[in-house]
């Protein structure tokens, strides 16, 4: 069902993908529809919800011509939300707000006019992380920023500070430059990937200082039930990162970067979800872990020539306790668990066997 009201063309087109967020969803669409005194329109994609969120969309597009709901008869997971919301949207920019979340009076007459301001395709902004109950568990603030892609030195500066960063929930994006993207089907990691192919078609990023959106951690979100299948989402996500950046325009000056950038997810990211299975599905994760991050960083060839070799016999090992103590552990444990006098002579014998590759490689390239 679509509201058919007569509407002015909007500057700004909000897509909301919704799905069983009925508790939620008259605070976030309250935020878009009474708190922003820009130009817009909002696109609520109901995604076959069973909770009564269809009801609610309904109820407020009858009292505001600006929002337009669309219904999936059946339900096609947030990424084809996501499409269908772009396929109808209007306006000049677009920004993506789920449907728990809510933004801050104003902020899209804030981003539209930074954007306006300097002609950018893409506007980063900060969040805040919010409770159920509206406390504040983290804020994120940074120095403004505005980059020229056309220059290799600010395209590899803003390549490390926004890619990995960007995601469809914290950008402003030109629409002009969306129209040949769209959200890859992963149940984990789709948002990241939009954002490295926006980032890859930009000429121009900001990236704003301050937050204007309240992103709500709730216990019952997907976030935290987190399986398998997301673990192997995530490696598929890596695999695609890697195939955008790699055929990009902007790649020559920043593959070294993509390698750490592939390195903080395949290190960082999984690990983490590793952390949340049970001692089945973690076995198996683990072993797909070796087998597609190798495959990821020998076959792409993304791993600098001077690190190859410690990679490798990282891989060669195939040990968890390698891959923790140089990786993903934080400092002060890896010292702590560095005290034991079992784990100081396995380290003692990891570095000797190190050191002796290493010295054999450069021997071999004399």
């Amino acid at each position: 069902m679509v509201n058919t009201s007569e509407l002015l063309i909007p500057q700004v087109s909000i897509i909301v993908p919704v799905y069983n967020v009925a508790p939620y969803l008259s605070t976030c669409l309250e935020s878009l529809l009474l708190y922003q005194s820009a130009e817009i329109e909002v696109v609520a994609v109901d995604d076959c919800s069973s909770d009564g969120s269809l009801d609610i969309l309904k109820s407020y597009a009858k009292r505001y011509n600006n929002l337009r709901v669309i219904s999936h008869s059946v339900n096609k997971g947030v990424a084809e939300a996501r499409n269908s919301g772009l396929g109808l949207a209007l306006g000049k920019y677009i920004m993506f707000v789920d449907s728990d979340d809510r933004l801050h009076s104003d902020a899209v007459k804030i981003l539209f006019e930074t954007a306006e301001k300097d002609t950018i395709d893409i506007v980063l902004f900060q969040i805040r992380k919010i409770d159920e109950k509206g406390n504040v568990l983290s804020e994120t603030r940074v120095e403004s920023r505005a980059y020229d892609l056309s220059y290799r030195d600010q395209r590899r500066i803003a390549f490390e500070c926004m890619v990995g960063s960007l995601l469809a929930w914290n950008g402003f994006y030109k629409r002009d430059l969306l129209r040949t993207i769209q959200f890859s089907n992963y149940p984990n990691g789709e948002d990241l990937l939009f954002g490295v192919e926006a980032f890859c078609k930009a000429r121009s990023v900001f990236i704003f200082p301050y937050a204007l959106y309240d992103y709500l951690q709730r216990k019952d979100s997907a976030s935290y039930a987190l399986t398998k299948r997301h673990f192997k989402s995530v490696l598929d996500v890596v695999y695609e990162v890697v195939y955008i950046v790699q055929k990009s325009t902007h790649y020559e000056d920043v593959r070294g970067l993509l390698f750490r950038k592939v390195r903080g997810i395949a290190h960082g990211n999984l690990l983490d979800i590793l952390r949340k299975l049970d001692d089945v599905d973690r076995s198996e994760c683990w072993d797909l872990w070796f087998n597609q991050i190798e495959s990821i960083y020998f076959q792409a060839g993304i791993v600098p020539a001077s690190n190859r070799w410690f990679y490798k016999i990282i891989f060669w090992l195939r040990s968890r306790f390698c891959i923790l103590l140089f990786f993903w552990v934080p400092a002060s444990l890896k010292r702590s668990m560095l005290s034991s006098e079992t784990l100081k002579k396995s380290w003692s014998r990891i570095r000797f066997f190190m050191l002796k590759q290493s010295l054999k490689s450069i021997s071999n390239e004399r």
